[in-house]
């Protein structure tokens, strides 16, 4: 059986092998380095049951990095089994840590491997810090579009598609960057999903324009496209721009947005995760 890693070229290309190593990030993860004591072909990818993200990167027997997968003729040196630290959720706990460390323990025994880890209580400190970090960035801004009378769904379709967006999965509109990920989004504000049918027959008293902060690269200059798409949207529907608690919006309440915004941004680029990037979409997934 030919490996794998000798049908694609690239794979041995210093820019992939740092591509891959990428994927497990010691400032998000906890990684746990399991070496075998001869090249060891995988029958099965193991799983652990964790509360959050575990990522598998190995080390063919030529030494190469690549995601972990198991096929026939693909033999492991070594396999790092990552588990991220902190998301949405908040800082992994003790327990959650010491869970994952013994399964990993227990795939490294049946299978003929050793294993080492970081020093865990120096990782818990960190995730607890990176999680009041992440609080304290963590907005979703929502701008609120209120007509005068309900919106017609086949009217507010084709308005969005007009102005570029789409329709997702989620039920919502999303505006979406080059990578595929999304700038902001218009959603009903009750957040009952839109879909093809209900929008041709139904129509929507409220919407809303969110804008999820640290998720979103271009900054301030997306906001500014996000604000100017929602005064679209009034001046179309003969609505009004109010905050969560129904008061107007003004030109100066959106300006005091925007300086909350450059304060946010300012501490994420202190931090070293820039808004958007791989390390924002996971920390705040």
């Amino acid at each position: 059986m030919v490996e794998e890693e000798e049908d694609i070229p690239q794979m041995d290309s210093a820019d992939h092998q740092a591509l891959v190593v990428a994927m497990l990030d010691p400032s998000l993860d906890f990684i746990a380095e399991v070496v075998f004591h001869a090249p060891h072909e995988l029958a099965a990818i193991p799983r652990f049951n964790v509360g959050k993200r575990t990522q598998l990167i190995g080390r063919t027997e030529k030494g190469l990095w690549k995601p972990a997968e198991a096929l026939p003729g693909t033999r492991y040196k070594q396999i790092n089994v990552s588990m991220q630290m902190v998301d949405r959720s908040g800082a992994v706990t003790e327990q959650e840590l010491a869970g994952f460390c013994q399964q990993v323990s227990r795939f490294a025994e049946e299978h003929d491997a050793a294993v080492s880890f970081p020093q865990r209580q120096q990782k818990l400190v960190a995730a607890r810090e990176l999680d009041r970090f992440c609080a304290d960035v963590d907005v979703l801004i929502g701008i609120n579009i209120v007509p005068q009378g309900p919106i017609e769904g086949t009217r507010l379709r084709s308005f969005a598609e007009a102005a570029g967006l789409q329709l997702e999965p989620d039920g919502a509109f999303h505006y979406l960057a080059d990578s595929g990920n999304t700038l902001y989004s218009l959603m009903a504000a009750d957040q009952m999903p839109f879909t093809f049918h209900t929008l041709l027959d139904k129509s929507f008293p409220a919407l809303t324009l969110l804008f999820d902060v640290p998720r979103v690269a271009g900054g301030v200059e997306v906001f500014d496209r996000a604000v100017y798409f929602a005064r679209q949207l009034a001046q179309e529907f003969d609505a009004q721009l109010v905050d969560d608690n129904r008061r107007p919006l003004s030109d100066a309440g959106l300006t005091r947005i925007r300086d909350q915004l450059l304060h946010i941004y300012g501490s994420m680029d202190d931090r070293g995760i820039a808004p958007g990037s791989v390390a924002a979409l996971r920390l705040f997934a």
